[in-house]
């Protein structure tokens, strides 16, 4: 028998719990210090309304936090519920050890019972029981419920070493790379600092915002920088998976100067990458794919199984990865007045969106 009993997030013993956890589905985002870093990065003067969920018997399976935000979709004010975890995942889903019928169901009544809200957002793996599962209660515990689109996950499984690695890569691939290799080289020292203790982490973070700011990624809005709580999480971060172990930085300069950056973590043989950038007016020299280089000979000499390169499926993901993991957002709806107004008005107006003639579509994008 599934339970579920609430707690407080930030008692130190569910730290161990959730690293037992962690270590179980091999997810760095599941672990105690990434789940803490994010809410102290996004809402350091509150806590979220936590629960162990454990079976009858056979101990605990993990500690689910939630909580509530105001948000306006289509036009109406909703409160909408979110797991803690899809702040910012590295896998989605719930942080629990396993997911089946009823420890889903176990979650929906703790979400029904203890909750004022009128939307529950999750990010799960297209293949996971939570997502079937979750459709299935959705009807007893909430109302309707939208399967949306959501970012897949390209993976690089590494497998044999380097030799094998290149083997696999056509031909024009490794031209590609040889020849850039050599250019960057040529532009002057070419050096990468591989950065895991925690006595080199600001050093390296100040080279990392340096880079940052000078990136394309500035200019659009998705650097480290573009918002303190965002920049406040990625330093925390840094410290606390760096007193871990888990930290790796990889920080490429040339001639002294950062050119180029990889902030990941290394955690059960998955190494994630949460960010990389390059200098914008070194672009003619590739500094991003030389790293990437780098990086894949590096993960192979420490033994890791996977590079994952998280959410996006830009082309320089694609080109380096052998698999790619889809992702849905489930969106559940309360039985509400605004609610339904709202979901009403969504049909409406996609079924409006059917109906517009493909060649009028065509003139409003040329």
């Amino acid at each position: 028998m599934i339970v579920a009993e609430k707690v407080d997030f930030f008692d130190g013993g569910t730290r161990s719990i959730c690293l037992d956890v962690a270590t179980e589905t091999g997810d760095v985002g599941n672990t105690y210090e990434w789940q803490t870093c994010l809410w102290k990065a996004h809402y350091p003067n509150s806590s979220p309304l936590s629960y162990l969920f454990k079976e009858t018997g056979a101990g605990p399976l993990g500690i689910v936090a939630l909580y509530t935000e105001p948000e306006r979709i289509l036009g109406v004010s909703v409160k909408k519920a979110k797991l803690l975890s899809g702040i910012y995942s590295t896998r989605g889903g719930a942080p629990l050890r396993y997911v089946n019928e009823e420890v889903v169901e176990r979650l929906f009544e703790v979400i029904g019972s203890h909750f004022d809200w009128h939307v529950f957002d999750v990010c799960v793996e297209k293949s996971s029981e939570f997502a079937s599962s979750a459709v299935e209660f959705s009807s007893k515990y909430a109302g309707k419920f939208a399967v949306l689109p959501y970012e897949s996950a390209p993976f690089l499984e590494l497998s044999g070493n380097t030799d094998d690695f290149l083997a696999s890569k056509s031909r024009n691939f490794r031209s590609n790379l040889r020849r850039k290799e050599k250019r960057l080289a040529k532009a002057g020292d070419l050096q990468v600092q591989v950065v895991t203790r925690p006595g080199e982490v600001d050093k390296a973070l100040a080279a990392i915002m340096a880079i940052e700011n000078d990136s394309w990624k500035f200019q659009e809005g998705t650097a480290i920088t573009s918002t303190p709580a965002v920049e406040r999480f990625y330093r925390t971060l840094a410290k606390e998976m760096a007193c871990r172990g888990w930290l790796r930085l990889y920080v490429m300069t040339l001639d002294g100067n950062p050119v180029a950056y990889d902030y990941g973590l290394l955690f059960e043989g998955c190494y994630s990458m949460l960010k990389t950038s390059y200098r914008e007016q070194c672009k003619y020299l590739s500094p991003g794919v030389v790293l990437r280089w780098f990086v894949v000979r590096d993960l192979f000499e420490v033994g890791c199984k996977e590079h994952d390169f998280m959410w996006g499926m830009e082309p320089y993901k694609i080109q380096w990865s052998t698999g790619i993991r889809e992702y849905s957002r489930l969106r559940f709806y309360r039985n509400h007045m605004a609610v339904s107004f709202m979901v009403t008005m969504k049909s409406a107006f996609d079924s409006l969106k059917k109906r517009v003639p493909e060649k009028s579509m065509e003139r409003n994008v040329a």
